[in-house]
């Protein structure tokens, strides 16, 4: 009995120390998503704020396979 007791300890032991490790895991990913979202934000700022009429599509040479 005292080994399955060990045993059972052992291994919510161990569940504890990969849960706290997954966590760090999903805490660094948030602070990316959270990094990439300002720069896409900032992007889109950058993009909403260029002339449309600044490049003439007519005065772009064709793509070399036409």
């Amino acid at each position: 009995m005292e080994e399955r007791l060990e045993e059972v300890e052992n291994r919510i032991g161990y569940q504890g120390r990969l849960l706290d490790e997954l966590n760090e895991v999903v805490i660094k990913q948030q602070e990316q998503i959270d990094q990439l979202q300002l720069k896409v934000k900032s992007l889109s700022r950058v993009i909403e704020g260029l002339d449309p009429g600044a490049v003439d599509p007519g005065e772009e040479p064709p793509p070399p396979h036409y």
